[in-house]
């Protein structure tokens, strides 16, 4: 009885880590375009946000945060508290290099279902497919200056990569 106790518990960890082992077959290159579609919005669902990055194309010039932040949602917008519920893929045309992979994305929210639908753009390369995400181009408005009466001034929506130079705006 003083045995089986430790020999139990060595087997059952052994049991775990080869589970585990074969549980991290996801990290494999996408065979297809559809697979690695499927693959960064599996782990978008489960908020690995750098497994999906992972399969986000180098050649998309975009850094982890920015990738976060356009399908996390900023700002305090409805996405930052919305979670991915279900994604359908349709491949729109493929060749050996190339595809155009159609999402359709279901979010819940806490006022209901939004669904959202992006055409991806996915590249074979050298270890497999993967997305090319492109940039997302918000329009900057123009930095504003709103008197208040006690003589303050205060810059509405400056954002990180705004300077006080770069704007053409005083100081205050």
């Amino acid at each position: 009885m003083k045995r089986t106790l430790p020999v139990l518990c060595i087997i059952l960890a052994a049991v775990l880590i080869a589970w585990a082992a074969v549980g991290s077959s996801n990290l494999a290159p996408a065979t297809s375009p559809d697979r690695a579609v499927q693959s960064m919005f599996s782990a978008v669902k489960s908020r690995n946000w750098k497994r999906a990055f992972a399969l986000v194309s180098p050649s998309s010039n975009i850094d982890q945060n920015a990738f976060i932040r356009d399908l996390n949602g900023r700002d305090g917008s409805l996405r930052t508290y919305s979670s991915l519920q279900d994604v359908q893929t349709k491949i729109l045309k493929e060749s050996d290099s190339e595809a155009t992979v159609r999402a359709n994305l279901e979010w819940s929210t806490a006022v209901g279902a939004f669904y959202d639908t992006r055409d991806l753009r996915v590249i074979k390369e050298d270890a497999g497919w993967h997305v090319y995400w492109p940039i997302a181009k918000q329009a900057a408005p123009p930095p504003q200056v709103v008197p208040v009466n006690y003589l303050r001034w205060y810059v509405l929506r400056r954002g990180n990569e705004e300077d006080w130079g770069a704007q053409n705006v005083e100081a205050p």
